[in-house]
């Protein structure tokens, strides 16, 4: 007499840790997408950056020409870090504090009436205080998405998620440190040759 053929079904609970990995490593890659383009845009043009972070009065004019610069090599660092699966408990903590402080800023422009924002994408996406707050809000969601869904994965081993970071972070600091000498002020500033006073907006910056 032949065996009763068996059937058999992946548990739900297997299923659920599946789904659960595929959404933490989505909320993982789409956060870091989400840095390394918000730190190469602010790299592109980094004295505007620095002028952005000057308007908040936090912090002295000398001490914001350094503390801009380290700001975008952290976040294309963060980044990379995220692409890259570089442990990503603490990669995903670091980017739940950075952004924490990027709303504390934004708010404490809003209460002081202040209009004009300090996004993720520097000067290239023109948006209001409240508006960054919402996006910046939103990309903490990906980072707890990216902690609970990964939860258990280690990622890359200690001395590869450090080289790999710090690679991240050496380039970050090159791209940094030669914009200003590159040919692209015509990409990334409204002070090109060629361009008119019209182009400056000037009635929506001085009274």
């Amino acid at each position: 007499m032949a065996a009763p053929t068996e059937v058999t079904a992946a548990a739900p609970g297997a299923l659920t840790s599946a789904w659960r990995r595929v959404a933490g490593h989505a909320g993982r890659v789409a956060l870091g997408l989400i840095f390394l383009m918000a730190g190469v845009l602010k790299a592109l043009d980094p004295a505007e950056f620095v002028h952005q972070v000057q308007g908040y009065g936090f912090l002295a004019a000398g001490l914001a020409a350094y503390a801009a610069p380290a700001l975008i090599v952290l976040e294309i660092a963060l980044g990379v870090a995220l692409l890259a699966g570089a442990r990503p408990l603490w990669a995903g903590l670091a980017s739940i504090a950075l952004l924490a402080a990027f709303i504390f800023i934004e708010a404490y422009g809003l209460s002081i009436g202040r209009t004009e924002a300090c996004g993720c994408f520097g000067a290239f996406v023109e948006r209001t205080p409240g508006q960054v707050i919402a996006e910046d809000l939103l990309f903490a969601a990906l980072a707890v998405l990216a902690i609970w869904g990964l939860r258990g994965w280690r990622g890359l081993a200690v001395r590869r998620a450090v080289a790999v970071t710090s690679a991240g972070a050496l380039l970050a600091g090159g791209l940094v440190t030669a914009s200003p000498s590159l040919p692209i002020d015509r990409y990334v500033t409204r002070l090109a040759v060629g361009r008119s006073l019209a182009d400056l907006a000037l009635e929506d910056r001085a009274p």
